[in-house]
């Protein structure tokens, strides 16, 4: 049993991270989904992926990830190490990011996504483990500008 759980924690280390060694922004206060799908695209770059950790998505929601995933060869460590959470991607679209938007309005945030990330190519831009209870932590490749503007319009801080 100790082996197996040893081996569970050892690939929940496998993947991308954010860089804790380069400066980061760090967002707090972020109040619901909605408003963060309605404003993500003002930030994030072209062609990047949200991916949904856990969470317990149905109905209109489950019908829509399981519809947009997609499949690469990027992983992210595991904010969930037992038991094996469900992953979707989904591409980060002007489209997929409205309708997300809209659908989450009827949705508790622990059924969207227990832990949230935005990665392009390999590399993490957006990491929010333990979503609503800890900071969202943003790359440094955002402006600081770009930063205030999106937190001002969802309505949170950053430092």
């Amino acid at each position: 049993m100790f082996k197996y759980l040893l081996k569970l924690f050892e690939k929940r280390d496998i993947g991308i991270e954010l860089d804790k060694s380069l400066a980061r922004w760090e967002v707090q206060g972020i109040k619901d989904y909605p408003s963060l799908f309605k404003n993500l695209g003002q930030i994030i770059p072209d062609d990047s992926v949200l991916y949904f950790e856990g969470g317990s998505p149905s109905n209109d929601l489950l019908e829509f990830l399981q519809k947009n995933k997609i499949t690469d060869d990027v992983k992210i460590k595991f904010g969930t190490i037992f038991p094996r959470p469900t992953v979707y991607k989904i591409p980060a679209t002007n489209k997929n990011l409205r309708t997300l938007s809209k659908i989450t309005e009827g949705y508790a945030e622990p059924e969207v996504a227990v832990h949230f990330h935005v990665y392009k190519d390999d590399k993490l831009l957006v990491e929010w483990f333990d979503a609503f209870f800890q900071s969202m932590l943003l790359s440094s490749i955002f402006s600081e500008k770009k930063v205030q503007n999106f937190t001002k319009s969802i309505g949170a801080t950053y430092k």
